[in-house]
């Protein structure tokens, strides 16, 4: 068969600007890779439209603005030192041998142990510095130290929101994705977890859910509602991740395919068949010629199935968007939706997908689509469940939609 290959996979931001404008690849924007760059805007993309439908709820009413005190005039408190000390001494840490070149992936050393001490001890030094002159600063503006009111708007909580699905997802998609296929010692546990591959979208998802729910209850957020408008930015940010997948060739592909483009088929030949060279994870055989670091592509061409969930999510994502309105008079219907749209999704992507699968039952599913079906099963119920309470009226205050 003949197979169409796009000019290359794009491990990194050097070779996406080496294609676009001839950029030499493997320079220091290598720095910044495709999988992690997409990741952020995935979560970027999620937490704009969390922040737009929170919006539109306080003005329906599901959502309260909330009083609290803080204290003006006293400075940086020593929860913002160690705070800024301890973000700035991770960069200083991972970001000098990571601009000086490292052997394997940026992805494996970021997430290892091993890091430069010293300019991480004096990067901290600096932020904690500057968060104490800052600090100051504003204390000047105040007389003295005193409590003043301050209103906090639930669509404010957005970023601390994405911030916590963001870091309790990775570890999720982590710890499940080690367990898919179980390591035999304590030892081997830690060396996965602490590797740059091997992470579980439904790990993720999971524990992101958790994560979200503990900062719901401690801050009085109405369940229904936020998950309601979590619902349709989480499948277009997973979706918008995806393309971080499918550009930079992490491993995440489909079986081999080895039939022939079929006759009905109207889209480039890529999007059938795919050997993804230059792949980020250096699978495959050598790319003859090659003398760039990423220089290997697949044996077979393979189902390209990030690109498949790439249309599927942000197409469903926008579908659920386009009811969000609708559908706010039955808290709940849009993540029953959610959890149904994303189980269907996954279930049958996994049909063409490379996974480890389980003996259950004389059936031998992957882990995701066990979960994929207890996801579809759930969401049917709170569908049900839902429209059987009946419908709520709300009326806008202001609607700027």
């Amino acid at each position: 068969m003949t197979v169409v290959h796009l000019p290359s996979m794009y491990p990194n931001l050097s070779y996406i600007l080496h294609a676009l404008i001839g950029t030499e690849r493997d320079n220091a924007l290598a720095l910044v890779q495709t999988f992690g760059l997409f990741l952020a805007l995935g979560t970027i993309s999620a937490a704009l439209f969390l922040r737009w439908d929170m919006q539109r709820r306080t003005a329906l009413g599901q959502f309260k603005p909330t009083n609290t005190t803080m204290r003006v005039g006293e400075g940086a408190g020593i929860v913002d030192l160690i705070g800024s000390g301890f973000v700035m001494f991770l960069l200083g840490w991972k970001l000098p041998p990571l601009i000086a070149g490292v052997q394997g992936s940026a992805p494996d050393f970021i997430l290892s142990t091993e890091g430069n001490i010293l300019t991480g001890l004096l990067a901290a030094a600096i932020g904690a510095g500057y968060t104490w002159w800052t600090g100051q600063q504003e204390a000047k503006k105040y007389d003295k130290p005193k409590t003043i009111q301050a209103i906090i708007q639930p669509w404010q909580r957005t970023s601390d929101i994405a911030i916590i699905a963001a870091l309790s997802g990775i570890v999720g998609a982590k710890v499940f994705g080690i367990f898919e296929v179980p390591p035999s010692s304590i030892g081997e546990f830690f060396a996965q977890f602490f590797s740059g591959q091997g992470l579980a979208i439904y790990g993720g998802l999971i524990a992101g859910f958790f994560g979200v729910w503990f900062y719901m209850k401690k801050h009085d957020l109405a369940f229904w509602p936020l998950a309601d408008a979590i619902a349709p930015g989480m499948l277009i940010g997973v979706g918008v991740g995806r393309i971080g997948c499918q550009l930079s060739g992490d491993g995440d592909w489909g079986i081999d395919n080895l039939n022939p483009t079929p006759d009905w088929w109207f889209l480039p030949d890529w999007m059938w068949a795919y050997r993804y060279p230059h792949n980020v994870i250096n699978e495959g055989i050598p790319i003859p010629g090659c003398e760039v670091e990423y220089c290997m592509q697949l044996a077979n061409p393979v189902y390209p199935t990030p690109f498949y969930e790439i249309v599927m999510l942000i197409g469903l994502g926008l579908l659920l968007w386009s009811i969000r309105k609708w559908a706010s008079s039955w808290p709940g219907f849009l993540m029953g939706l959610y959890l149904i749209a994303n189980g269907v999704e996954r279930f049958f992507i996994e049909k063409i997908r490379v996974n480890a699968v389980y003996d259950f039952m004389g059936f031998q599913p992957t882990q995701a689509e066990i979960i994929s079906v207890i996801s579809i099963l759930l969401g049917l119920a709170l569908c049900i469940s839902t429209m059987r309470k009946g419908k709520r009226e709300y009326s806008l205050s202001t609607n700027p939609w």
